[in-house]
């Protein structure tokens, strides 16, 4: 569905939700294993829904083996899309439905003019993605519009390009990881104070609380408990007691766009003694060269590896755990959990266009699911049979929530692919009257 630049193997899976489905058996074992599995071992994962006129296909990565600076990839379709961030819940939605079987920010810039026979038809922001929009109605100058604007183009490109141009699918969307987006600036934290400090027999107990609410994650760091607001998980409430053990002198915690440091004045209270900017990715440069410079220069892997072992050395400034979402986002990247892209266009049919991966080197793993009220399954048979569940009520509320209509009592097929990267046709897919018919006998409803 998507392509690789210079090494990267781009995961993608893929599920529709139009009027077909295929057929297959139960998935058993146990449970979370499995949904580990289908979840973050793929190279590819995607989502796409057709509703008779529009498709949606949501897109997440997989990306270890590649310079930051070099991660890039381009998605070929039929007609103008629209780019979203979309939730990486779907995934586990639908691992858990086979596994079980039950329920379980952008900115927005017209361009151009355009170069070439290439036209930037849009520029946005989404998590640390730059997008473009590309309309190019010649092979060749979207080949030099890609090596211009520093995208790493692998030799044989034009030819799988020109294929998709004799179809008359002149749409692309080129996508960059590009760290600054969301870590240039420092972060900004919900705003904390300390009460409530309690003793027992092994250290005391702090009460922290926001006007948002707040739940944290907790560090030492020499002799001091740092705190951590963890993101996206303000709560309201009566805020959260934390533990700090008796060799503890002292508590830092982020609050607003500073980092504050408090000591244990007397048996009842704490005193603030520091307060210090929320650093950012500058400060990283002069703390720790070697993991800037691996965030620079080195791969997703390798930079995660180095801003990891930072973090959790107990030594240094404690300010450096401003970076902890950081070294999860890059986590993600490598699992190909991060923020997946949804692209809805225009379409006739629901088409995934596989021959593109043609340009990867090496291997592969490709896992689709094909969300339809009937049984559908892949025409160049590429993709095989790996499971068949049907969409409870509660799975159906979970995917609408999600950003991905579905109704009750639709199929979902899981159809995969492992092996080498070399594919001659996109996928289309079908209506199977023999899965449907074995449905019904051997599960009846």
């Amino acid at each position: 569905m998507t392509m690789r630049f210079k090494g990267m193997y781009v995961p993608l899976l893929i599920l529709l939700s139009i009027s077909g489905l295929s057929m297959m058996s139960r998935a058993d074992g146990c449970i979370f294993a499995d949904i580990y599995q289908h979840v973050y071992e793929p190279d590819q994962k995607a989502i796409v829904r057709w509703n008779g006129t529009h498709e949606q296909l949501v897109l997440a990565v997989s990306i270890r083996s590649e310079r930051i600076s070099d991660v890039c990839w381009v998605v070929p379709l039929p007609s103008r899309p629209v780019v979203e961030n979309a939730s990486a819940d779907l995934f586990f939605t639908l691992a858990f439905l086979m596994s079980e079987g039950g329920a379980g920010k952008g900115r927005f810039d017209v361009l151009g003019p355009p170069t070439g026979d290439v036209t930037v038809l849009e520029f946005k922001e989404i998590d640390v993605y730059d997008i473009t929009v590309l309309e190019a109605r010649g092979a060749s100058d979207l080949h030099d519009w890609l090596l211009q604007n520093g995208y790493m183009v692998p030799k044989g490109a034009t030819e799988v390009f020109e294929c998709y141009q004799r179809r008359g699918w002149t749409y692309y969307v080129a996508v960059k990881v590009d760290l600054r987006n969301d870590f240039l600036k420092p972060a900004e934290y919900p705003k904390v104070t300390l009460t409530g400090i309690r003793h027992d027999e092994w250290g005391k107990y702090v009460l922290v609380t926001s006007g948002e609410g707040v739940w944290f994650d907790t560090f030492s760091n020499n002799d001091t408990v740092v705190l951590v607001p963890r993101k996206g998980d303000w709560r309201g409430g009566e805020g959260q007691e934390v533990f700090i053990p008796s060799w503890a002198e002292g508590i830092g915690v982020f609050s607003g766009n500073c980092f504050e440091t408090y000591e244990f004045g007397g048996p009842d209270g704490a005193s603030l003694i520091s307060r210090d900017p929320v650093p950012d990715l500058g400060y990283l440069a002069q703390d720790s060269p070697d993991v800037f410079e691996a965030l620079v220069n080195g791969t997703v892997e390798e930079a995660y590896r180095a801003l990891s072992d930072y973090l959790w050395s107990s030594e240094g400034d404690p300010r450096k755990y401003a970076f902890l979402e950081l070294t999860s986002k890059l986590g993600d990247l490598m699992e190909g959990m991060g923020v997946p892209l949804s692209f809805t266009f225009e379409t006739a049919g629901p088409v995934y266009p596989l021959e593109i991966s043609s340009i990867n080197s090496g291997d592969t793993h490709v896992e689709v699911y094909v969300i339809s009220p009937l049984p559908l399954r892949d025409r160049s048979r590429t993709l095989r049979p790996d499971g068949l569940e049907r969409i409870d009520e509660e799975t159906s509320r979970q995917l609408v929530e999600f950003g991905v209509g579905v109704s009750p009592g639709e199929f979902v097929a899981r159809l995969v692919y492992d092996g080498p990267s070399q594919f001659s046709s996109d996928s289309y897919f079908y209506f199977s009257v023999l899965d449907w018919v074995m449905w019904f006998l051997f599960r009846g409803i």
